[in-house]
């Protein structure tokens, strides 16, 4: 089956302590459960006590945040990367992890993946409204690009985001242990707290379309690869 990319994330992954033992991170490219190095900052000018906050929590030395934002914008025009959050490619994604963030332990990077179906639904719910910037995974989704196979790379699993009209997504675990049942569906929840594969998503997808209690937002399913 065809995938296409829907975008490489650079994320720190913060602890989750209300799911139980077995489950301690949420291996999702959504920001609603993991740091993204790409943020709204590197993009936008923030409060004094914010930009103090992040240079605080990124161990950023004065005026590093200047040099990334600077950075950034070149990358921008070159339509390299989109706001927010998405690298539209792992060289890209690479240097700016090397040059600004090398001294960050830990820090992952993941790709995701839509089939046709489920990336033409993801364009037409991040298609931008009058109120809206284009958003960089709806500008890579346009792009239609096909899946690529990287040396070191570990699929993680399946998950089911929630598009927003500004291009950001909800994960399933927005919705809490409930999120684990869609329906009668027989998903299996794998070691890494992301679905295995369903013979049939779309069909899986549109009762969470239609009938589950998720945020009332285009859900769709979306492949994630760890890149070792």
């Amino acid at each position: 089956m065809q995938y296409y990319l829907a975008g490489y994330f650079l994320i720190r992954q913060e602890p989750v302590l209300y799911f139980g033992e077995q489950l301690r991170t949420i291996n999702t490219a959504s920001s609603c459960f993991n740091e993204h190095l790409l943020a709204s900052w590197c993009f936008y000018l923030r409060s004094e006590e914010e930009e103090a906050e992040i240079e605080q929590s990124l161990m950023l030395g004065p005026g590093k945040i200047d040099k990334i934002r600077n950075w950034v914008e070149h990358a921008r025009n070159a339509e390299l990367l989109g706001v927010h959050n998405v690298f539209f490619d792992l060289e890209t994604l690479q240097k700016y992890k090397s040059k600004f963030f090398s001294h960050l332990p830990d820090l992952k990077i993941v790709a995701i993946y839509l089939t046709k179906p489920f990336l033409t639904s993801l364009i037409a719910a991040a298609e931008p409204a009058a109120q809206y910037q284009m958003s960089g995974i709806y500008q890579l989704a346009k792009r239609w690009v096909p899946e690529q196979k990287h040396d070191q790379e570990t699929l993680l699993g399946f998950d089911m985001i929630g598009i927003e009209p500004g291009g950001a997504f909800h994960t399933f675990y927005c919705h809490g242990g409930d999120g684990y049942r869609i329906g009668d569906f027989d998903l299996r929840i794998n070691q890494y707290g992301l679905f295995d594969d369903y013979e049939d998503w779309e069909t899986v997808m549109k009762y969470a379309n239609e009938y589950a209690t998720f945020e009332p937002v285009p859900w769709v399913v979306c492949k994630v690869k760890l890149i070792n």
